[in-house]
């Protein structure tokens, strides 16, 4: 079997169901139990570097500690042999938390694409030799799409209708404010363990966060209520007109239109942890981890219709039309657009800096 494209995950199914899955998790964790200097890249900068210390004779190690960490993943995983070789050839995806192996290979061009990742913890790449053959790049896809906009809100309640003879309608009611965007999502964290980096190309990783979506179109303005009818007019009781035709009712203001929806959230940047020997291998990595854009707020809403103008009341014989209909109300304005989402958190940077010893306790460092 080639094992270069072929690897058998029967090391990483055994360790992620047995107890090496706990010091996996506080590995990453690790660096944050210690005094750290993190920093955004890009540019790349030399931090300071964490270089944890091993416990002298008879003394005994602290909990959660670098040192400790390791010696219990060696212990408990001693028997799960890795992979000999992982290559990442083009673009690949993979929908796993943990990708260890003896060596690690990055052919030029390669892609490796973290999708659809089931559990939401870090991502864990262990090796004991990561071998960068040309520029390769680790990256991202999220779950969800922010492009798509919300759902509209239709219209706001119209106005009432006047109910009694030349009575004015009612004002339309105000729209509310549209949906908000949809958030990004947050980049993976990654962490990548390796005795040595051999190569000659640099591995770029792209952990910028998810850009927001855009706000939804505010609501539309409710349209003014009809005006009521004017009153009939009345004829004197042997003859003449004793009150003409009544005016009708002016009809309802229109609704203002609703605030555009807020633009949703950018999601923060990916956090990446880089833990060899020789810190100067740090110069070999790229990360880009922004955090993503906030959307763009929605447009406002439109108005409403104004509301129409009663009709003068019946005339008789005697009573003739003074041309009294009803008037119209006033006009509305668009809702303003919403505003912009928050832009996501710049993900950190740390380099932890370990003895060979400590990598060298790693399986892919075992022979089988």
């Amino acid at each position: 079997m080639n094992t270069k494209k072929n690897v058998s995950y029967k090391w990483i199914s055994k360790c992620i169901r047995r107890p090496c899955r706990s010091y996996l998790r506080a590995l990453l964790l690790a660096p944050l139990l210690l005094p750290s200097t993190s920093f955004a890249a890009p540019p790349i900068v030399a931090p300071a570097v964490i270089a944890p210390p091993r416990p002298a004779s008879g003394q005994s190690e602290s909990a959660g500690s670098y040192y400790s960490v390791l010696s219990a993943l060696q212990k408990d995983v001693s028997g799960f042999p890795p992979p000999a070789e992982y290559v990442v050839n083009g673009s690949q995806n993979v929908s796993t938390n943990l990708i260890a192996a003896r060596r690690i290979v990055f052919l030029p061009n390669a892609n490796l694409v973290f999708t659809g990742l089931r559990n939401p913890g870090p991502v864990q790449i262990v090796a004991n030799e990561i071998s960068i053959q040309g520029n390769a790049t680790i990256s991202w896809v999220p779950a969800s799409d922010t492009s798509k906009v919300p759902p509209a809100r239709g219209q706001a309640p119209n106005g009432l209708s006047g109910r009694f003879s030349g009575e004015p309608g009612s004002r339309g009611n105000d729209g509310e404010p549209g949906n908000n965007g949809y958030s990004g999502a947050t980049a993976p964290s990654v962490l990548l363990l390796a005795s040595t980096i051999t190569g000659s190309g640099l591995l770029a990783l792209d952990l910028r966060g998810q850009s927001g979506g855009l706000g939804g179109q505010g609501q539309a303005g409710g349209d003014g209520g009809p005006g009521a009818r004017g009153e009939n007019a009345k004829e004197a009781p042997f003859a003449g007109c004793r009150a003409g035709p009544g005016s009708g009712g002016t009809g309802g203001d229109a609704g203002g239109g609703g605030r555009g929806g807020s633009g949703g959230a950018g999601g923060d940047g990916g956090d990446f942890a880089l833990v060899v020997a020789d810190t100067t291998l740090a110069d070999r990595f790229r990360v880009f981890n922004d955090g993503g854009l906030g959307g763009k707020g929605g447009t406002g809403g439109p108005p409403g219709k104004l509301g129409i103008p009663g009709s003068e009341g019946a005339t008789t014989g005697w009573c003739q039309s003074a041309s009294r209909p009803g008037t119209s109300g006033k006009l509305a304005s668009a809702g303003l657009d919403g505003p912009k989402g928050g832009d996501g958190v710049v993900g950190k940077f740390s380099i932890i800096q370990a003895t060979p010893e400590q990598l060298q306790a790693f399986p892919p460092s075992r022979a089988q």
